[in-house]
């Protein structure tokens, strides 16, 4: 297992919850973070706590601009790109009657192609560290809960690229080994988080 400390990691959706959460552990192991997400608000108040390894680039993922400003501020910042995670995450809930066709391309353009953009971004960085991209999961692909069935079709889409958790980390997992770039997914439990509270 390697070492955390001096890694260069970024971390989508960091202003919050798991995202700020992770932060938090690889500063304190003495890697140089930076963290992304839509509210520099909140970016900077986690950045505040956590002092100068951690750095903060504003910008939407979904944003093919502001995702290689993400990556270009992680390896400014790191002097290298150890690990991508890829965390940030839109949700909208809704009764199967209520679907929205552009709220679903949101989701999954936000949760699956944001990420998979991001994989590509960072990928020149990640060969050269022999680095790991991390996606985050959900509960939600396990359990039935009602009413987010789209939030829920992202996170196994991102389950299936991972394979034994994911779809698509299986898949990147196979297709970047060749490239000594290891791909996971997290799947965490029940978590109070913005998202959620947004949603409704």
């Amino acid at each position: 297992m390697r070492e955390i400390n001096g890694m260069s990691v970024l971390i989508t959706g960091g202003g919050s919850a798991i995202g700020a959460g992770a932060a938090k552990h690889f500063v304190h192991q003495g890697a140089r973070v930076a963290i992304s997400g839509r509210r520099e608000e909140s970016l900077q108040a986690v950045a505040s706590r956590l002092g100068d390894n951690c750095h903060v680039v504003v910008g939407e993922v979904a944003s093919a601009a502001d995702r290689e400003r993400m990556v270009d501020g992680a390896v400014d910042h790191g002097s290298k790109l150890d690990a991508l995670i890829s965390n940030a995450g839109n949700m909208h809930r809704n009764d199967v009657v209520d679907f929205d066709e552009q709220q679903l391309l949101e989701v999954f353009n936000t949760n699956v192609v944001a990420g998979m953009m991001l994989c590509k971004q960072a990928h020149d960085h990640l060969v050269d560290t022999h680095g790991c991209i991390v996606f985050v999961g959900s509960v939600h692909t396990q359990r039935a809960f009602p009413n987010v069935s789209p939030y829920a079709a992202t996170k196994g889409a991102l389950e299936a690229l991972t394979g034994a958790l994911e779809a698509l980390t299986g898949v990147l997992a196979a297709e970047l080994g060749k490239d000594n770039i290891r791909v996971s997914c997290v799947r965490p439990g029940a978590v109070l988080t913005e998202i959620n509270v947004r949603a409704g």
